[in-house]
């Protein structure tokens, strides 16, 4: 409790800087006017300058920066229940940190820009900026899990960060085969409306401009299977398995990754099939292996599958 509190105290302090700084700025930007509107611009760059702060709290609260709060174990300490569980919601928090952070630079920076009559405020909902805060938030979150890594130190072996042998590779392989021949069923069994699919904000990254389009398509394929793998199947299940058992292990898992997706799925409910049997099989070739990198091809193999099927099925 007393490091919640602490922690707290950071927000505060921190969001009273960001709206004090802000606001500011912008009350100097607009001497000239500060009544009516200009006092209501001033106001919002505070707010904004506010949340800014507060978000830098929780950036540096992640990697225990802020005096007081501590939240991971020590360096060099066994992986154990709180470790696990905090794995996922450390990768997720610092997921969001780096994206709402991107997003309220580039709002502090259209503010200002209008202030100063030389531009006007960002499109929030325009691909240029949601894929800006998309790659920033995975950044984010593979610099707060490489930062986690080297703290378990020789833990990490525990978090399956390790090699594993040919023949997992092989076997990965070989479970793509079903776990895609299950998603083309469902897919031809029951085709997903295109209008809803093309609405997903995945779908309006990878029709923007062409550098977006790969940067979001590398993401997908290559950047978030090896952050997601790592998260779930690594610190989490090598976490909650040491204390609760692997079934436990393999259920909380399985059900996060499987939420941690609902957000496209809930457009195609089918799907919700095909993501926990991957989640499954991962966890299987984990387990098995002592290794998440055989996970990290399945997880791949099966996200270059899915996108197969859904280009041909358009």
């Amino acid at each position: 409790m007393k490091r919640v509190l602490v922690f707290l105290g950071w927000v505060v302090l921190l969001g009273a800087l960001g709206f004090a700084a802000m606001a500011g700025v912008g009350a100097g930007l607009l001497a000239h006017t500060l009544a009516g509107p200009g006092r209501r611009a001033v106001a919002l760059a505070g707010e904004m300058g506010a949340a800014s702060g507060a978000v830098l709290a929780l950036a540096l609260m992640l990697f225990d920066k802020l005096p007081g709060v501590a939240v991971w174990p020590r360096p060099g300490a066994r992986l154990g229940l709180g470790a696990g569980l905090w794995g996922m919601a450390g990768f997720l928090l610092a997921m969001a940190a780096g994206g709402g952070g991107a997003m309220l630079v580039l709002t502090d920076l259209g503010l200002l820009r209008v202030m100063a009559r030389a531009g006007g405020v960002p499109d929030l909902g325009g691909t240029a900026v949601l894929g800006t805060a998309t790659l920033a938030g995975e950044l984010a979150g593979a610099l707060w899990l490489a930062w986690v890594l080297r703290r378990l130190g020789a833990g990490a072996r525990a978090a399956g960060w390790c090699a594993a042998p040919g023949r997992a590779y092989g076997a990965a392989l070989l479970l793509a085969v079903p776990i895609l021949a299950v998603v083309a069923g469902i897919a031809w069994l029951s085709p997903p409306d295109a209008r809803k699919m093309d609405q997903l904000d995945v779908a309006r990254l990878l029709d923007g401009p062409l550098a977006l389009t790969l940067a979001m398509a590398g993401l997908i394929m290559l950047g978030a299977p090896v952050l997601e793998e790592i998260t779930f199947r690594g610190i989490a299940l090598g976490g909650i398995g040491a204390r609760l058992g692997r079934f436990w292990g393999v259920v909380i898992t399985s059900l996060a990754f499987t939420a941690l997706h609902a957000g496209e799925k809930l457009s195609y409910p089918p799907g919700f099939v095909d993501v926990a049997l991957l989640a499954l099989g991962a966890c299987w070739l984990r387990l098995r292996f002592g290794s998440v990198k055989p996970g990290i091809l399945l997880h791949i193999t099966y996200n270059m599958g899915s996108a197969l099927v859904a280009v041909m099925l358009r």
